[in-house]
């Protein structure tokens, strides 16, 4: 059975919702009811505007968190993609489910939190940050960038979001450095 649901007039995001989705329920990328999913740049995106449009739509709220690794004095390539594997697995196991977590850039991670209002990002944010800031990440000097915005109330737009979330970045040492 086929079950339609018009998210515009020529179907483009249904049709793309189906085909994300399908791969993911198929083994092709993990499994989204057992929140260990982490989306690429292109797909998270693409669900960040469909949330946008929605939102819009239907009056929600909603938070965008970015945590930005900058492990340059590493040891190794190795152990930048270990530091970020580390992370990425930290921030996946403490969201909800129906958080969508994805990898926007080589460094960077971003949530994105449904009916979530800009105290509750906030409080999301300083839980998260500082559960990274006390995680040992062995002999590696590991910085964090990261930053926070809600929509309405930061942003009505992608733009104004992700611009939103540049203005909020802290920065602060992690590892074996603390």
């Amino acid at each position: 059975m086929n079950r339609q649901v018009d998210t515009n007039r020529d179907g483009r995001d249904e049709r793309w919702v189906e085909s994300v989705f399908g791969r993911i329920w198929n083994g092709g990328g993990g499994n989204m009811f057992s929140g260990d999913h982490v989306f690429m740049r292109d797909d998270f995106f693409r669900l960040l505007d469909l949330e946008i449009k929605r939102a819009r739509r239907y009056q929600n709220l909603f938070g965008v968190l970015k945590f930005e690794l900058d492990d340059r004095r590493s040891k190794g390539t190795r152990s930048q993609g270990r530091n970020l594997k580390s992370v990425l697995k930290l921030l996946r196991e403490e969201v909800r489910e129906t958080d969508v977590v994805g990898q926007t850039k080589k460094n960077e991670i971003m949530i994105l939190l449904p009916y979530c209002d800009s105290p509750g990002s906030e409080i999301v944010y300083a839980r998260l940050s500082s559960l990274i800031r006390d995680f040992h990440f062995g002999d590696d000097e590991l910085k964090i960038h990261s930053g926070f915005a809600c929509f309405p109330t930061e942003g009505i737009d992608m733009t104004e979001i992700l611009n939103k979330l540049a203005t909020h970045e802290i920065n602060g040492s992690v590892g074996g450095t603390n």
